[in-house]
């Protein structure tokens, strides 16, 4: 009996598949450029020093990262199998280069367009739950860990409260984490949205302490809910009730401060 042999997608190798820089050399050498400028990974003695090597992994990943490579990466865009954006349910979509910037920053903060790992939010980078979760993925000396989070009966300062605790053990040693997350209310929260946004915090907050730095932490929204048709979005939301204040700032002759 002849044994069936399931196809195995690559990256194609022929002439015009590499005209257009789409080769597996191609790839790697942004997986590897990305590498080298990961944020977490540039230590030196000068905050300049940073910002210079920041900006020079940026401008590296701007050339190598071309036409040809970003069509088939557009594709992913709308999709949980890529990524997601604010933009999905309107006719105009974000543009090659917006994505293509938000990818680079993406991919030298070590998320990469897959498994909704990032979303484009106001054309900006936000790091999803995924991303983070491969992010600790990837850390060489991080085991066994474990976590599990949450709602706590409070809603003190306009807020949903998520509490946590994560153990995991770093080259060999036991270490944990615990406390509390203030999770923004919005009135079209539900519980499994806030404990959804509780976890993306909880392993951003891991992360830092795994490996001991701090890197830029957005407001807790993600594109699915800034999408939902049934629901105002949060950035809405947060539009009207400044228009409001306008208004009655006006009638009564007054300044918003």
């Amino acid at each position: 009996m002849s044994e069936e042999k399931n196809e195995v997608a690559t990256i194609g190798d022929n002439e015009a598949v590499a005209e257009i820089g789409l080769t597996k050399e191609n790839l790697i050498k942004i997986e590897e450029v990305s590498k080298k400028y990961l944020f977490e990974n540039i230590k030196v003695e000068g905050e300049l020093q940073k910002a210079v090597l920041i900006a020079q992994g940026l401008k590296e990943m701007q050339k190598i990262v071309t036409p040809g490579i970003m069509a088939p990466l557009m594709n992913l865009m709308g999709t949980t199998m890529g990524f997601v954006t604010d933009k999905d349910d309107k006719p105009d979509k974000y543009s090659v280069d917006v994505v293509k910037q938000v990818l680079i920053e993406g991919m030298l903060n070590g998320v990469f367009p897959y498994n909704n790992q990032l979303n484009i939010l106001v054309g900006r980078l936000y790091i999803a739950k995924n991303g983070y979760t491969a992010k600790i993925s990837k850390l060489e000396d991080i085991t066994d860990f474990v976590w599990r989070h949450e709602l706590v009966d409070k809603t003190a300062g306009g807020h949903h409260w998520v509490g946590f605790k994560a153990t995991w053990k770093q080259s060999g040693v036991e270490k944990s984490l615990d406390g509390e997350i203030p999770i923004k209310k919005y009135s079209t929260d539900s519980p499994d949205a806030v404990m959804g946004k509780g976890e993306r915090k909880l392993k951003y907050r891991c992360y830092c302490a795994m490996t001991e730095t701090k890197i830029s932490e957005a407001e807790e929204l993600d594109a699915t809910e800034m999408n939902s048709e049934k629901k105002t979005t949060a950035l809405e939301e947060r539009a009207a009730k400044v228009k409001e204040k306008r208004e009655a700032a006006g009638q009564k002759g007054g300044k918003i401060t």
